[in-house]
């Protein structure tokens, strides 16, 4: 039988990358991690299982997952030889779906966040179910609606399994939907197109009166039942999933942590093993090498099958399982004419081959069994029974002890699991014993030798920092171990290096514990600035911790490397640098910050913050400079009225106040401050004032001070007469009259 050719086969690859071989012939096969594999062994004096998989645990217990869907998938094709098998089948996985939609549904509606009150999960988690990662959540009860909609089609039954699978349809819809997992709902759609298609299909082959009859008494009626309890399904669970789907954008393509982004990771890994692959399950551990992504999250799939398939077993294997694969779903296709359940299998196993491409449910027991199970009910040559008897027994022996291999397999420790591995590391110090055994089964594992390297510097020990370099080899980007080697090295005195690795951890860590941790370790601003990356994607997160932080001489050094060193674009750091520097009274800085500012956006905003440099370091020409006929500038009045009013400022300190004041005067008729009028209007009164003593003492020097009752100031005209432009106009460098010159009428 295909199937059995399928997960016999995919059985047989497995374990045969188990087989010890020669390490040569092996770092042939795989150079790169056969070489980071004898590596390891050598810095812990251990030993590791000479083979071509690269974690044998993980391989291990593939083979006894591919050994328990081969068991299935034998005792499911037997029950498949009849009808009434095949109805039994997919109404036990519909029935069980519909169970596990069921306890879902309690647990949403008592708000319930643990699982059955025991387990808890990860608050991320839509619905609180069986299963806890949604996308397996959903694609699981996709399947179970697809199968339910073709059993209630299914005639040789009691009206009464027509209601439950309706309602089994509809709940198992629902929190598919509820999941908010976009690939069980495209899934979803797809399954139940491709079930209606087949179901309308089979009905326009059958031109008899009998079938015309059946759809008019019996299929219309239901079809609307069906219609309208799957609209309802969808109307009341299908917003989220929708506002799911409305945020999916093509800049997913591009985002470091997306799965499309480990899509385009995994040809390097591809390419180190191309004949053997890595070994079946072993994806984990080699791909943290490289896959930048893996230093905000664990990739434990590639999230897409059959990419997955070329790592783990290269490119002959996956070749071989492409081909089965192809017989298997070419045999199941041979079938859609055989009736409701023959359309609803293939419905259902078309959901699950299309969210294989963006999910790894199938991987999960509990979604593969059950599509081994619906896949055997497409299989188009019954199972034959074996004339002779001696040879039937020792088979079904055979069979059975390879399914206790595999049990004892799953309960052992050889395979146990990264994650489990991890558990048990973390919980206080373990001793290097239980961290040696760690390595033999995860000789890839970059936290083992993470934890190691930690032991090893409490201990004092001149291995960690061997140990600590091996850990980053085999996960360059994890952002903990960069912070380990940093503590290191700074008790070691070597801060420059430090600060590089703190600059590495900074792409995957936390942003404001860490920067804490490095303004701790790493005082001086030269120091803690080089520990920020220069290239940071939230730079405005940087900015707001180092300010919550109160180093705001962080923010000014980091801001002038990236900013100033390396001709940055974004104009909104260079105005926090500019806005800093001022603050601080760095005058330098942020005359560079401003004319970086003019290079990027010749405006207004830009000639004013240069100027407003300029005015702080009592650089007037200059601001004149900058600022020289501002009264015909275009934009912003409130702008323009700024930077003529510092011209005003700037004639003012120099002790130009007959020119300070008709500049004033000047800015006050354009209108282009009026918000600011009031101000305007008392700084021309304490001009007035002051020329107006100025005027007095110097009458009183030219008298001799003989003169008692001095004459009063005439300013000029507030209105009536033109103004002049103190910017523009030459003649006005003393508009203020001499008041003892004779006034001709």
């Amino acid at each position: 039988m295909p199937i059995l050719a399928l997960l016999g086969t995919a059985s047989v690859l497995t374990v045969l990358q188990v087989i010890p071989l020669p390490q040569g012939l092996v770092a042939f096969f795989n150079p790169v991690n056969a070489g980071l594999r004898a590596d390891g062994a050598a810095l812990l004096h251990t030993s590791w299982w000479s083979c071509v998989s690269m974690d044998v645990a993980s391989t291990l217990g593939t083979f006894a997952f591919f050994v328990t869907l081969f068991g299935v998938a034998l005792v499911s094709l037997r029950l498949a030889a009849a009808q009434r098998g095949r109805f039994l089948l997919l109404g036990g996985v519909a029935l069980s779906c519909g169970l596990v939609a069921v306890v879902s549904a309690l647990h949403s509606i008592l708000n319930a966040s643990t699982i059955y009150g025991i387990y808890d999960v990860p608050q991320s988690t839509t619905v609180v179910g069986p299963l806890i990662n949604p996308n397996h959540l959903g694609c699981l009860m996709a399947l179970g609606s697809t199968l339910s909609i073709g059993l209630a089609f299914y005639p040789q039954q009691r009206s009464g399994w027509r209601a439950t699978w309706v309602l089994t349809a509809a709940t198992c819809a629902a929190i598919a939907l509820l999941s908010q997992s976009r690939g069980a709902a495209v899934g979803l759609a797809i399954a139940v197109i491709v079930t209606g298609g087949l179901l309308i299909g089979q009905r326009a082959g059958d031109v008899s009166r009998r079938a015309h009859r059946t759809l008019s008494s019996s299929s219309l009626p239901l079809l609307i039942v069906l219609s309208v309890g799957f609209g309802l399904a969808v109307y009341s669970s299908a917003g989220g999933v929708a506002d799911q789907l409305g945020r999916t954008h093509l800049n997913e393509l591009d985002a470091p942590t997306s799965k499309f982004s480990a899509w385009k990771s995994a040809p390097d890994v591809i390419h180190e093993s191309p004949a053997v692959g890595v070994g079946g399950g072993a994806l984990e551990p080699v791909f943290t090498h490289a896959f930048p992504g893996t230093a905000f999250a664990t990739y434990r799939h590639v999230e897409n099958e059959y990419i997955e398939a070329v790592i783990e077993y290269g490119l002959p294997g996956a070749f071989v399982l492409a081909l089965l694969f192809g017989w298997t779903a070419l045999t199941a296709v041979r079938k859609w004419r055989d009736g409701p359940l023959a359309a609803a299998a293939l419905g259902g196993l078309a959901g699950v081959a299309f969210q294989s491409s963006f999910d790894f449910g199938i991987r999960l027991i509990g979604i593969a069994v059950p599509v081994t199970v619906v896949a055997c009910t497409l299989q188009l040559v019954p199972l034959r029974g074996i004339e002779h008897p001696t040879r039937q027994r020792v088979i079904r022996v055979a069979l059975v002890a390879v399914l206790a291999v595999a049990a004892i397999l799953l309960a052992s420790r050889r395979t146990t699991t990264i994650y489990e591995d991890h558990e048990a590391l973390e919980t206080g110090h373990p001793t290097m014993a239980e961290i040696t055994e760690a390595v033999r089964r995860h000789p890839l594992d970059y936290f083992a030798y993470g934890v190691a390297g930690q032991e090893l510097v409490r201990a004092s020990d001149l291995r960690a920092g061997e140990v600590l370099n091996h850990a980053l080899r085999l996960h360059p980007f994890h952002p903990g171990l960069h912070r380990i080697v940093a503590r290191l090295l700074i008790s070691r005195g070597a801060k420059t290096q430090a600060a590089l690795e703190y600059a590495t951890a900074m792409n995957g860590a936390p942003t404001y514990p860490l920067l804490k941790e490095i303004l701790a370790r790493l005082p001086a601003a030269s120091d803690a600035a080089l520990a920020i990356p220069l290239d940071y994607h939230d730079p405005a997160t940087v900015l707001r911790s180092l300010n919550e932080l109160k180093r705001d001489d962080v923010s000014l050094e980091w801001l002038k490397r990236r900013v100033l060193d390396h001709d940055s674009d974004e104009l909104e750091l260079v105005d926090k640098l500019y806005d800093i520097a001022i603050e601080r009274k760095d005058d330098a800085t942020s005359l560079r910050a401003a004319q970086r500012r003019l290079a990027l956006s010749d405006t207004t905003t830009s000639k004013l913050k240069i100027a407003g440099v300029y005015y702080a370091s009592k650089n007037y020409a200059g601001v004149y400079s900058v600022l020289h006929g501002v009264e015909s500038w275009t934009g912003a009045l409130d702008e323009r009225g700024s930077a003529w009013l510092l011209v005003c400022d700037s004639l003012t300190a120099e002790q130009k106040l007959s020119e300070a004041l008709g500049c004033l005067r000047h800015l006050d008729a354009s209108g282009s401050l009026a918000t600011r009028r009031l101000e305007i209007v008392r700084r021309e009164r304490e001009l007035d004032d002051a020329i107006g003593d100025e005027m007095r003492a110097q009458r009183s020097s030219h008298l001799g001070g003989q003169l008692r009752d001095p004459v009063p100031l005439v300013p000029p005209s507030r209105s009536g007469e033109a103004i002049p432009n103190p910017l523009t106009d030459d003649s006005t460098r003393n508009p203020i009259p001499n008041p003892l010159a004779p006034r001709h009428e």
